[in-house]
């Protein structure tokens, strides 16, 4: 059973500041993810065992060995450069590695060739946020940010920088919510949360200078419910926490106020500003996602369909935008990673179930008849019809095509596959 909870989305909080008034004190401003993307559903169950330091969300882990595409919305040479290059930081302890394309480009989340890319980073919403983890791809919007940096494509363009000079120029606070942010998306929970350092019984939660008229006045004007998510008990919004060690250093940690303390600057859970990757930080990603492990115990992703976990692909109403997420789709079939590749199928094979359109169909499996057609995409296209429940509408033409494939494939699993598939037909 899911609930509805408020927990797959992370803000930055004492890492942001308002970046449409630059000359403002830096952490002046608290920025929250904006509110019609606060509310996703999220398992309930508590996962138990345990991962070496620090909080994670246990459940959003990626697997291992995973390669994320990293796709911008409106982006320029010079924001490209300074979240690519300080984003690529967690590379190197991660066994999950962010991929931003081309060295001299970028994967642009608008074209339909760069497929479906699992982190996707806007920079039009207010704020600074991120999904969780995999919450990116199993509840996001596909075609959406699954980040955000607001207004960090204005502040960091060609007009005021250079790609070569940016990482230097730029501010402490906005790398570090780069890192921050980036952590989210390896499923890394905010640090002041952690029951372990016991932030939660420290902070004043009634009386006088509570933390609710704190937070929730100017310039802030968070709302109980924001509060309680990003600096309450850690169970009530994210029940797959997995905590042991803490860490203050962590540039997951929060710089809070020392006011909102019982024992004001005394408290263990006031520290300054964390810009940095912690040691503590590369030993939880490294540990979640190690990179050297014996081949026998290397966690690599399933290419089976069953263990997907992406959500159905949309019904569309606009063709348009149907095929453009079928093109998507197809780029993805193709994909050097694993679990893209499976993704692509189970997306596949819903689009293939809801569409009755023949012409859209043949275009899709007509394709694997073509000189330029992968093994990866004959036999992705292959799986995706035969874990259709029902037949998929296509003309005579897809009936031959499948056909003639199976007979000359000399790949045993291709064979099966395209053979099996020539039932799913309802040949119109």
């Amino acid at each position: 059973m899911e609930r509805l909870k408020q927990c797959a989305l992370a803000s930055t909080l004492m890492f942001s500041i308002s970046t449409t008034a630059e000359n403002l004190p830096e952490q002046e401003i608290l920025e929250v993810i904006p509110d019609h993307l606060a509310y996703l559903y999220t398992p309930e169950t508590i996962i138990g065992g345990e991962t070496a330091h620090q909080l994670v969300a246990n459940e959003r882990r990626w697997e291992n060995g995973r390669k994320l595409r990293v796709c911008f919305y409106n982006a320029n040479p010079v924001v490209v450069k300074l979240i690519r290059t300080v984003a690529s930081e967690w590379n190197e302890f991660s066994g999950v590695m962010f991929d931003f394309g081309p060295d001299n480009s970028w994967f642009n989340c608008m074209h339909p060739k760069v497929g479906l890319p699992e982190i996707r980073v806007g920079f039009s919403e207010r704020g600074y946020w991120s999904y969780l983890g995999s919450d990116s791809e199993r509840y996001g919007n596909e075609r959406a940010p699954s980040m955000n940096f607001d207004s960090f494509n204005r502040i960091y363009n060609e007009f005021k920088h250079t790609p070569e000079e940016v990482v230097k120029k730029a501010k402490l606070s906005h790398k570090a919510t780069i890192r921050h942010e980036f952590g989210h998306a390896l499923a890394l929970l905010h640090e002041h949360q952690n029951p372990k350092l016991n932030c939660y019984n420290e902070i004043n939660w009634t009386g006088p200078g509570n933390i609710y008229d704190t937070f929730g006045g100017d310039p802030n004007y968070w709302t109980k419910e924001q509060i309680d998510r990003n600096l309450g008990f850690i169970g009530k919004t994210d029940p797959d926490y997995v905590a042991i060690e803490p860490d203050p250093k962590s540039v997951m940690m929060y710089s809070l106020p020392e006011k909102i303390f019982k024992n004001g600057a005394n408290s263990k859970c006031v520290v300054p500003i964390n810009h940095d990757i912690s040691e503590k930080d590369k030993l939880i990603v490294s540990s979640i996602y190690p990179r050297k492990v014996h081949v026998d115990d290397a966690p690599t992703p399933s290419e089976s369909i069953a263990m997907s976990y992406v959500k159905p692909a949309p019904i569309f109403l606009n063709q348009n935008d149907a095929l453009d997420y079928m093109d998507r789709v197809i780029v993805d079939l193709s994909s050097d990673d694993v679990a893209t590749r499976r993704n692509a199928r189970t997306r596949l094979s819903d689009l293939l179930a809801q569409n009755s359109n023949i012409e859209v169909n043949d275009r899709i499996i007509s394709a694997i008849s073509l000189p330029e057609s992968s093994y990866r995409y004959k036999l992705g296209v292959a799986v995706a019809l035969n874990n259709v429940e029902g037949k998929v509408s296509a003309s005579d033409i897809s009936a031959k095509i499948l056909k003639s494939q199976a007979a000359s494939a000399k790949d045993l699993t291709l064979k099966n596959n395209l053979q099996k598939a020539q039932n799913k037909l309802d040949v119109k």
